[in-house]
């Protein structure tokens, strides 16, 4: 079996042009055709029309930013701070329980 890639690896592009028209089947390059002009049109596609609908809606933004983007520095830390304390009782209550558990 041959491999795309291994046949134009390390070629010149103009020896690359007569390998892709001699040595690879004609489905084989169909197929990479294929393949490539579908990725291209996703491509095209999701950047020019869900993206800009995704972003009109709203829904590339964090669920939070309305928050977030109106916070000082400070406030962001002292968040920061809350939520690491909060994670650090949770993950002591888990312990305990666990521990009360196996007991």
């Amino acid at each position: 079996s041959v491999y795309y890639w291994d046949l134009l690896k390390d070629q010149p592009e103009d020896v690359k042009k007569e390998i892709i028209q001699t040595k690879i089947p004609r489905k084989i390059r169909m197929w990479h055709n294929l393949i490539g002009s579908l990725d291209a049109t996703q491509k095209a596609i999701n950047n020019w029309v869900a993206q800009p609908i995704a972003s009109g809606l709203g829904i590339t933004e964090s669920r939070i930013s309305y928050v977030t983007d109106h916070m000082t520095e400070e406030d962001m830390r002292r968040s920061k701070q809350i939520v690491a304390e909060r994670k650090q009782r949770q993950a002591q209550k888990q312990l305990e329980k666990a521990a009360a558990d196996a007991a």
